[in-house]
């Protein structure tokens, strides 16, 4: 047996000197090599074919790779990842010309020297709320601008089944006249959908537990469910929150426009590079845009009055929602002043309640305010 420290190259010199040289029998000098005689055979004869100075270990690589990628495509995807740096191996496989495995894509790209981009938020979702058509849910909300004093302040609206950025928007302020000045326009290009999920901010919500806002009441009045999230519970909006954290990696310090025309044009460039050209994993890599189909539902040229039921008892309600029924003043809330509202008596239980749109508010007792602790209940008498 040859002693520890001999290479694999000195195993076989020695086994074919003793073939070759000495005579000894091939099953004796395998036997000493510690080899097989198929092994033993393979090197005397090799050494036969090209002499003993090239017994080395010949390459195992095969001398044709046809699965291999072509170099073409591999050049076309190092220039995507040049041209989308945030773009992992899902997304760029997507907009290749030819296909590419995403794992075949990823070694490239390690063995090229990119990183995987981080995540924006963790891959595990417990549960997904989401709709399966255009328009039956839009998510609308406010970009919280890092460095305030913009003149600026940036509304999304979101399309929940298709992820299609319907507006993305610098606005001057977050107050209702900014935001519903969008959203008719908004409706007027696309139509109605069945339902708008946004938070707690200053024009959407009302800070009461079932109190209506200003913003709820217009909603309502063109068939439009309007619907918070809790609280503190950024997660319920959890599209539009993504998409904001995509906005604020993508755009980045250009997020800051120093004017408010330079911000609108940077927000549209973006909406449509979203839209047309960033390919979205949970779209099975399909672009947003060309998911998303307009509403059937189309807006009215003016805001229409509730329609109620025959037999329902109108009342059109004062400054801050106060109205009177029956010489009692009650107060429907701030969202819903100078809007009209219905009494209605409840078919099994026989008690009156108070409805807007279709919506009931509560039953009529619990309205019920005092005289001596409303001013403006006062003057009603």
């Amino acid at each position: 047996m040859p002693f520890s420290g001999w290479s694999v190259m000195d195993s076989r010199l020695l086994l074919v000197h003793r073939v070759l040289v000495e005579g000894s029998s091939v099953a004796l000098a395998a036997r000493l090599a510690g080899v097989s005689r198929e092994t033993a055979y393979r090197w005397i004869r090799r050494a036969k074919e090209v002499g003993i100075d090239e017994l080395r270990e010949h390459s195992r690589r095969p001398h044709t790779s046809p699965l291999e990628t072509p170099e073409e495509v591999v050049s076309a995807l190092l220039a995507l990842r040049q041209r989308y740096p945030l773009f992992g191996p899902l997304k760029l496989c997507a907009l290749l010309d030819v296909p590419l495995n995403p794992r075949t894509a990823a070694r490239i790209l390690k063995r090229h020297g990119y990183s995987q981009p981080k995540q924006l938020m963790p891959e595990e979702i417990l549960q997904r709320f989401e709709r399966s058509q255009s328009n039956e849910l839009w998510q609308m909300d406010f970009k919280g601008l890092k460095r305030r004093g913009q003149g600026y302040e940036i509304l999304s609206i979101l399309d929940d089944a298709t992820r299609c950025c319907l507006a993305l928007k610098a606005l001057p302020d977050q107050r209702l006249v900014s935001v519903w000045e969008t959203l008719w326009s908004l409706f007027g290009e696309v139509g109605l959908p069945d339902e708008i999920l946004s938070d707690n901010g200053p024009a959407f919500g009302s800070g009461g537990v079932w109190r209506l806002s200003k913003l709820d009441a217009m909603l309502l009045r063109l068939g439009i469910r309007p619907t918070h999230g809790r609280p503190y519970h950024p997660q319920t909006q959890g599209k539009v929150e993504r998409f904001h954290g995509t906005l604020q990696q993508e755009v980045g310090p250009d997020l800051y426009a120093p004017t408010f025309e330079e911000a609108e044009q940077r927000l549209e460039q973006f909406r449509a590079f979203y839209n047309w050209q960033r390919p979205h994993q949970a779209l099975d890599q399909k672009f947003p845009g060309s998911l998303y189909r307009p509403s059937k539902k189309h807006r009215p040229s003016t805001l229409p009055e509730p329609n109620y039921p025959a037999g329902s008892q109108i009342r059109r309600t004062e400054q801050d929602g106060y109205f009177q029924f029956k010489g009692q003043g009650y107060r429907a809330g701030k969202g819903l002043a100078r809007q009209a509202i219905a009494i209605r008596e409840c078919s099994t239980t026989g008690v009156l309640e108070v409805y807007f749109c279709d919506v009931k508010l509560a039953p009529l007792d619990d309205l019920k305010v005092s005289r001596m602790s409303c001013p403006e209940v006062s003057r009603m008498y």
